[in-house]
């Protein structure tokens, strides 16, 4: 609880420290005899800002805070009651309809379906197309994709109920066939070789002990001149695997690795390497504006986080976790961009 205290003062901090600086350059333009109007409109946003804030701070706290004794002039306010969630489809778990209301409709990673798309579009796809997605969470990415390029998906997913869940969700979608996921068994994953023009992968092999095995697999089931784009999180510069601080950015086992090392395995395995970025800033970026965006969210927000406090907490411990790991350097976020060569590999490519 101190944790998530510390994130939501941190959080309602910033935004008073922009409400200060805006009121402060409205009276310096004041003084200049400048037009204030559109700043003053910008306080005012802030300032509803900050109010739905505090109030959506108070109700997600407010189970824990029950069991605390209040003194009778404390300044805490128990917040209004508001209206129950919609109930939990068939295929979703509480850990699903949160993730949804902070990443997207159909989504359970930061960046939602944007960023697969952003992902994708050097992949040169159209409806000839088959692209293998590994790690899909509840497919909203993959059936963006088809919805954009028309190529066919298959999908893998490591957790078996978000598997079922992208599974129903595609066939609700009517594109069970153009979208088709399964769940990802380590000892039955078998590509078919040279068969997937293109494999896509987002932040999911860290999740994977015997990483260079499913490469291995990966690179086999692509077709030569075929491309793989994946991102994950690496190990920052100096960083040790033995970190105690590693296990709290995963919410189950993870195995990081430096960049170096992905970057080794696609050039030692006749992989033409065009890509190695950094991305942990515009990553960070995505986990901060989705828990914003929860946090300042509506009514159904509001009636989420209040039916399932504790996978609410749970999910904004993660993200804060991980962001302040992106921000002392422990963890970073890779995308690596490769083509399978068609002819064995040349000194001149070393």
């Amino acid at each position: 609880m101190n944790h998530t205290l510390a994130a939501a003062d941190r959080h309602i901090a910033d935004i008073e420290s922009r409400i200060a600086r805006q009121s402060a350059l409205i009276d310096e333009w004041a003084r200049s005899g400048l037009n204030t109007q559109r700043a003053e409109r910008d306080l005012r946003a802030l300032e509803q800002v900050l109010d739905r804030t505090r109030e959506r701070t108070q109700i997600l706290l407010a189970p824990m805070r029950s069991t605390t004794v209040v003194a009778p002039d404390s300044p805490y306010v128990q917040p209004a009651l508001v209206d129950e969630p919609d109930a939990l489809a068939p295929w979703e778990s509480p850990q699903m309809r949160i993730a949804q209301l902070a990443w997207g409709e159909g989504c359970s990673k930061p960046g939602g379906a944007g960023h697969l798309l952003e992902l994708a579009k050097s992949l040169d796809l159209d409806s000839t197309k088959t692209v293998m997605m590994f790690g899909v969470g509840l497919g909203g990415g993959a059936r963006a994709i088809h919805r954009r390029f028309d190529a066919r998906i298959a999908g893998y997913e490591i957790d078996a109920e978000a598997a079922r869940a992208a599974r129903q969700l595609s066939v609700l979608a009517r594109l069970e066939k153009a979208v088709d996921i399964v769940r990802y068994n380590p000892k039955e994953f078998a590509p078919r070789p040279d068969s997937y023009d293109c494999i896509l992968s987002a932040e999911t092999l860290f999740q994977i002990e015997r990483k260079d095995d499913l490469l291995g697999k990966l690179a086999l089931g692509l077709k030569p001149r075929g491309q793989i784009v994946m991102t994950d999180f690496v190990l920052g510069p100096g960083a040790s695997p033995d970190d105690k601080r590693l296990k709290a950015l995963a919410s189950d086992s993870a195995f990081f690795w430096p960049a170096n090392r992905y970057a080794q395995h696609f050039r030692e395995r006749n992989f033409d390497l065009g890509a190695s970025e950094d991305i942990t800033a515009a990553y960070r970026k995505m986990v901060v504006d989705g828990c914003r965006r929860f946090a300042e969210g509506g009514p159904e927000f509001i009636a989420n986080a209040k039916a399932y406090p504790a996978v609410t907490l749970a999910l904004m411990k993660l993200c804060e976790a991980r962001v302040a790991a992106f921000d002392s350097g422990l963890l970073k976020v890779m995308r690596f961009s490769a083509v399978k060569l068609s002819s064995p590999k040349l000194m001149s490519n070393w």
